[in-house]
């Protein structure tokens, strides 16, 4: 199997306002929602007792991140429970989410039923985003001060307004024809530092050495730019930190 990476950098913004830190809310979420007695604990008899939420932060982040699942089908789609950079490839999020919350987090078949919370109800759209965008934002337990990092003020903000949707996805090329790679959704301030630039690292994992002949991309109304950028090998790329980064290519220097 081939892996290639490309960079993609998007028009984006963010401002960290947040009592918690984005990894204490997902743990928070975890801890106190989706494990009790008999879910994600200890003392759970329904095979949910292999992954944790009953632990310390640290526990649970090291139980998650870059860890690989133990149903097959995830493995084969080369997944992890959490994959840092990689929402739409990390199996938690798509337990978490389904087809309900977004058709590109759908469960098949042999990836069993959702994850509910303790009471048996799935989780808020708000929290489940959350940990969308904590994922897309490298999926860190800590972040430096001026890390890039999740915002969960403009998660809310979004989520609480009821005249907010997204765009609609466009549809995915045939079956053979071509594959599709997601980035986003990304929250920005509607006031502010509303102008940054942001990179993302998407690992593609074409199974065969393609011929690439094409590319499109979308983009909604508010972006006005979009950069594509492809490692020469995979040793280049192997040094990326998967995740949302800032980078500066305006006015100066390229850096990332």
């Amino acid at each position: 199997m081939k892996n290639f990476s490309s960079l993609f950098v998007a028009l984006v913004a963010f401002v960290a306002t947040n009592a918690q830190t984005p990894f204490q809310r997902v743990y928070t979420t975890l801890n106190t929602k989706c494990q009790n007695s008999t879910c994600h604990s200890a003392t759970a008899v329904d095979g949910s007792q292999s992954l944790l939420f009953d632990g310390s932060e640290a526990a649970v982040c090291n139980a998650l991140v870059n860890v690989t699942s133990g149903n097959a089908s995830s493995v084969a789609k080369n997944e992890k429970l959490v994959k840092p950079g990689h929402p739409y490839m990390s199996f938690l999020l798509r337990k978490m989410a389904g087809s309900g919350f977004d058709t590109d987090l759908a469960l098949d078949a042999n990836e069993g039923t959702l994850m509910n919370d303790i009471n048996g109800n799935q989780l808020s759209n708000k929290e489940i985003e959350f940990v969308r965008q904590w994922i897309m934002f490298s999926a860190k337990k800590t972040y430096t001060t001026n890390e890039p990092k999740p915002d969960y003020q403009l998660v809310s903000d979004y989520y609480d307004n009821p005249t907010y949707s997204f765009l609609p996805k466009p549809a995915k090329p045939a079956a053979g024809t071509g594959l599709q790679f997601r980035m986003g959704p990304v929250f920005l301030p509607s006031t502010g530092a509303i102008e940054q630039e942001r990179l993302l690292q998407q690992e593609v994992n074409f199974p065969v050495l393609p011929e690439v002949d094409r590319i499109e991309g979308f983009m909604n109304q508010q972006s006005h730019h979009f950069l594509l950028f492809q490692f020469i090998d995979s040793g280049s790329a192997a040094y990326r930190d998967f995740g949302m980064e800032k980078v500066a290519i305006v006015g100066g220097a390229t850096s990332f």
